[in-house]
């Protein structure tokens, strides 16, 4: 039996969270999204259109996932994402 893959091709649209906010997809649309796909499929990175590949590692996520909170900062009159 083969293994299927799914192939997120990705590429970087902005150097600050708050160039690509608006764009990004939420939780509840990536969750809807993979519905239609089985539970044992792998879920990889395809980068420059297949030159490079990266992957989901939750042993990595564990110290590697960073949440932010969108916060209006009235010195500069514009929107900015902060750790939280």
């Amino acid at each position: 039996m083969s293994r299927r893959v799914l192939a997120f091709e990705t590429h970087r649209t902005g150097y600050e969270i708050d160039q690509i906010a608006d764009s990004a997809i939420t939780v509840r649309e990536l969750k809807n999204f993979l519905e239609d796909y089985p539970d044992d499929m792998l879920v990889i990175f395809k980068n420059n259109h297949g030159y490079t590949y990266g992957n989901f590692d939750l042993d990595t996520w564990a110290d590697g996932v960073t949440t932010y909170k969108e916060r209006y900062d009235e010195e500069y009159n514009e929107t900015e994402f902060v750790k939280e």
